[in-house]
């Protein structure tokens, strides 16, 4: 998949919502959705993604979006870098689906 059509597909998921976990869920599946076109596309379920993302901090929820995290690198970089190693590690575990399905 080409990185101008990764763009527009992140630009075009679906209507803004107030909770950044539901917003960045949206993005998350209209990719799993494109990619598996490609092929399979493994992920967490919605309310696995959903509840691990509320479980960060509230500064860093928006940065599981993808159009967020890319749009504000540095910013969430380093709020992530700051969580403690072990609750980073089973955050990222989480979000990434280690153990969910789409």
């Amino acid at each position: 998949m080409g990185y101008a059509l990764l763009v527009l597909l992140i630009a075009a998921c679906g209507t803004p919502t107030p909770d950044p976990c539901e917003a960045a869920w949206t993005e998350l599946d209209a990719l799993h959705r494109a990619m598996s076109e490609v092929g399979p596309a493994e992920g967490p379920s919605r309310v696995d993604f959903v509840a691990a993302c509320r479980a960060l901090p509230p500064e860093v929820r928006p940065c599981a979006s993808i159009s967020h995290l890319l749009d504000h690198w540095e910013t969430c970089h380093g709020a992530l870098e700051s969580m403690p190693e072990s609750v980073r590690a089973q955050a990222v575990r989480s979000l990434d689906g280690a153990g969910g399905a789409n």
